[in-house]
């Protein structure tokens, strides 16, 4: 595997599952966990090579593209994070995380004009594969 890259604001918690992570390189949930937390505390180099492991693993793989897509639209990039959640949902069509995520990407983007696309993507998710009632994003679909 690459070096991975090591983020400034480490902690405590960081440290312990880049520790996991290290010593046993098949661990995707120490993976997804360190990359995780990487975004959470703003480390998008960092989330984005951990990420990289993850899809080189397994191309198509749910988790690993809906951080994919948080990472691109933490940066600002509206498009490549569109397009990722397109791939997620293309590939795992019964996913509804990424039917979920592109409501909340395009709300979050566009606003007012993108609810009714918002609005298409949430509804397919939870009438054609049981997705569950998401009462916060049902809040900004209002």
């Amino acid at each position: 595997a690459p070096p991975r890259a090591e983020a400034p604001k480490s902690s405590a918690r960081r440290a312990k599952i880049a520790k996991i992570a290290a010593e046993n390189p098949a661990n995707r949930k120490a993976k997804i966990m360190l990359a995780v937390e990487d975004l959470k505390n703003g480390e998008f180099d960092a989330a984005e090579l951990t990420i990289k492991e993850l899809l080189a693993e397994k191309p198509n793989d749910a988790t690993a593209l809906n951080l994919k897509a948080a990472v691109e639209a933490a940066r600002g990039d509206y498009e490549k994070a569109k397009s990722t959640l397109h791939q997620l949902v293309q590939s795992n069509p019964k996913d509804c995380s990424g039917y979920y995520n592109l409501a909340k990407l395009i709300i979050k983007f566009e606003g007012a004009a993108g609810k009714a696309a918002a609005r298409c993507y949430y509804d397919t998710a939870r009438k054609y594969y049981g997705g569950p009632k998401d009462a916060k994003l049902e809040e900004l679909l209002k």
